[in-house]
């Protein structure tokens, strides 16, 4: 059952609170083939004579100021031996059985990464996260699998390493790099890892920004195949990050520079884009005087007092915008209105052209901030 050698990294920085409970969650394992290591970024406050307590335990330990989690993360990389390698923080802890789990799964298939399920703890509310059915092919989008519930071959995580560029999503990348070069993936019914959402990871509008930035980084030249499917799943947390609409109004001064606020918008779509697309001109004062919508069973209702219309029915207006609001359909939906000729008297906006350009302004907005 111990044919193969697990590494196990903890990174950690004054993590007296929690410290104990993830090198107990190690040590207890009933697999025993472990090497652990933790990297100590120089802590004050007891959690280094935690780590010596348990010393005798431990393969490798150091304590001293790092650039970042990555670095340290890196530093653990490079000192790694076993046939795996995953990463436990100090705030988390192994489900009982978890390492077996890792361990049986690769003796029978020697995939590259070997991944399992987790119970997510976000303040009281718990969540158990099952991978059986995820689907990989959507890492260009987002983490399918959260980090300290995979294991991968300790030479291909040798090889690619952490970027320490980013401060939150270099796992995200490492992630996608393995995917796109056709590693093999293998999943364990098995709990893996308790994992508490929190620290840096809490930045959910710093945690997209890198994670969008990791997908074109990560895609290269190919980053045309997968870009309505990246800017969409970023339009959908957009809206409500405090700094876009609550705190500064971003959005609100933005739409207004970039559309007539006078202007009579009929928003094409009534689905979960169109109706974020409602409330972002809302808040920006446009004045939004129907939806429109293919499906039939929709047209004739209303949503927010607003009546839903068939394409057909546009031809009543003859000033205004069409605002295309669909990410994955915007191709077709422009075409069709193209062939009915409503370019000829109304103007046509792709919610993936018009939000994608919002979105570039604001995040260079933010990096200039984070330069100075």
């Amino acid at each position: 059952m111990n044919h193969c050698k697990l590494t196990v990294v903890t990174v950690c920085f004054n993590s007296i609170e929690y410290i104990e409970r993830s090198i107990n969650s190690v040590l207890s394992q009933t697999f025993k083939n472990i090497e652990y290591i933790i990297i100590d970024g120089g802590s004050s406050d007891g959690t280094v004579e935690v780590i010596k307590k348990y010393s005798p335990y431990i393969s490798y330990w150091i304590s001293e100021p790092d650039q970042g989690v990555y670095h340290a993360m890196n530093k653990g990389i490079k000192a790694a031996t076993g046939d795996l390698i995953g990463f436990l923080s100090s705030n988390d802890w192994y489900a009982e059985g978890a390492l077996s789990a890792i361990a049986d799964k690769y003796n029978e298939i020697h995939a590259d990464v070997i991944y399992g399920d987790a119970v997510v703890y976000d303040g009281e509310e718990i969540t158990h996260q099952d991978y059986s059915e995820v689907k990989l092919e959507d890492s260009f989008y987002y983490m399918t699998v959260i980090h300290p519930a995979f294991f991968v071959k300790t030479e291909i995580q040798k090889k690619y390493g952490f970027d320490e560029s980013y401060r939150i999503c270099g796992d995200y990348k490492f992630f996608m790099q393995v995917y796109r070069d056709n590693y093999q993936f293998a999943y364990t019914k098995h709990d893996i890892i308790h994992y508490y959402i929190g620290g840096l990871s809490s930045d959910r509008e710093r945690t997209s920004i890198e994670d969008r930035r990791a997908s074109y980084e990560v895609l290269g030249k190919e980053k045309w195949r997968y870009a309505q499917g990246i800017e969409k799943v970023f339009f959908n947390n957009f809206y409500f990050y405090p700094d876009v609409f609550i705190k500064n109004g971003f959005g609100r001064i933005w739409i207004k520079k970039n559309m007539d606020p006078k202007e009579k918008v009929y928003i094409f779509g009534i689905g979960k884009i169109g109706k974020k697309t409602y409330r972002c001109l809302l808040d920006a004062g446009v004045k939004v005087i129907c939806f429109v919508d293919n499906a039939k069973s929709k047209q004739e209702t209303k949503y927010h007092d607003l009546l839903i219309i068939s394409p057909d029915d546009l031809h009543q207006f003859k000033k205004g915008v069409v605002f295309i609001s669909s990410y994955d359909y915007a191709d077709e939906m422009e075409a069709q209105l193209l062939s009915n000729g409503i370019q000829k008297y109304l103007k046509i906006i792709r919610a993936d052209v018009f939000f994608t350009k919002m979105v570039n302004d604001y995040i260079s907005i933010i990096n200039k901030k984070e330069c100075k």
